[in-house]
């Protein structure tokens, strides 16, 4: 499991250590998320997904600010692709990238083969870009793609998860394999003799 510590990075977190997530600035929340699956093997090892039509396989180049690695996506011309493989069947799904473009340039990207992509502009920041709760048919791909009048031939990324539930949830790193991240579990939280429900505390 992962967390967003108090530097603004994103941080692994060992069995039975409560995950003070700090995503929001300020005061940390304590991370408490239902089982979840990452589906894409190479969640953040670009240079393993499948490049199509003469786009150049992606490169590390440096880290996100979130201190995750970053890759170059090159693509030469339009109607090329660059994809891994995602097994979905008719389910609600949910995705998001963490990417970096120049501003007003547009990508393809998102779940092929039975719905979800979307067109994407790029703000000229690093910057999330969620689909949650998304009803698809199928999908057999997560694909970024210079199709349909794109202009983005350069930007980097630095990862990538997706999720077959109506909702995103924190990153779970991959590395040739999905990956499912346990339920969290809270004990010894007190009791009522703690709790003053009527105070509402």
């Amino acid at each position: 499991a992962t967390r967003v510590n108090s530097s603004g990075l994103i941080e692994e977190v060992g069995v039975n250590v409560p995950r003070l997530d700090y995503s929001d600035g300020g005061c940390p929340i304590l991370l408490t998320e239902g089982q979840s699956r990452n589906l894409v093997t190479y969640s953040e090892d670009f240079s393993q997904w499948t490049v199509l039509s003469g786009a150049n396989i992606p490169i590390l180049n440096g880290v996100s600010d979130l201190g995750v690695t970053a890759y170059d996506f090159n693509f030469t011309s339009s109607n090329q692709t660059i994809y891994t493989s995602v097994s979905i069947s008719g389910v609600v799904a949910s995705y998001y990238i963490y990417i970096k473009g120049i501003a007003g340039e547009t990508i393809y990207t998102g779940l092929f083969g039975g719905g979800g992509s979307i067109i994407h502009t790029f703000s000229g920041e690093w910057e999330f870009v969620k689909v949650e709760n998304t009803t698809i048919s199928g999908a057999s791909q997560f694909q970024f793609n210079t199709y349909s009048g794109m202009t983005a031939r350069s930007f980097q990324v630095s990862f990538v998860q997706v999720e077959e539930q109506s909702y995103a949830t924190s990153y779970i790193k991959t590395e040739g394999t999905t990956v499912t991240r346990n339920a969290d579990v809270v004990g010894g939280a007190g009791d009522s003799s703690v709790f003053n429900s009527e105070e509402g505390v």
